[in-house]
């Protein structure tokens, strides 16, 4: 960000932006996710690093990791592509924040995934593998369906009562 007052009676204010950093989940303790903790591992960098809205966010078999993440009311996350590529580990996303923005889920490889939170991202759901569970009716925001099933993967609803999908 630069600002510029080379002209008299003007403020001009330059803001660049970046592609966003590709991260991996690398925390074996802390549960938030959020814009505050370095629980995350820039794969660019290879150095810890937090979660910045724009980020890409991998969620794999990583050994001695969290598999539940939280996010705090009033917290949105914005991330620019979301993969849960794990053989071994199954991820829970839950609290009371949301996923927001336009940004891509992507669930590959057969482990389970649940997604709790209330979102409002208005990206694409591409289930390759596995099944992506939700654990209420706005889990996926206002998605673009994607590859949602299929031979290799399945999309789960939360059930309220037999019969009635929430």
């Amino acid at each position: 960000m630069v600002l510029d007052t080379s002209i008299p009676g003007f403020v001009y204010l330059n803001v660049t932006g970046f592609a966003g950093a590709d991260l991996r989940l690398n925390s074996p303790l802390d549960t938030a996710w959020d814009t505050v903790a370095t629980n995350w591992f820039n794969l660019n960098t290879s150095s810890p690093s937090p979660f910045l809205n724009g980020d890409t966010a991998l969620l794999d078999d990583t050994a001695v990791i969290v598999t539940g993440l939280t996010i705090a009311p009033g917290v949105s996350v914005f991330p620019s592509l979301l993969t849960n590529s794990s053989t071994n580990n199954s991820f829970s996303i839950s609290g009371a924040g949301r996923i927001s923005g336009r940004d891509r889920h992507r669930k590959k490889w057969p482990e389970h995934m649940v997604l709790s939170t209330a979102n409002n991202f208005t990206g694409l759901v591409d289930i390759q593998e596995g099944v992506l569970q939700t654990g209420n009716g706005a889990a996926l925001g206002n998605y673009r369906r994607g590859h949602d099933g299929g031979e290799w993967g399945d999309l789960g609803f939360e059930r309220a009562k037999p019969g009635t999908v929430k």
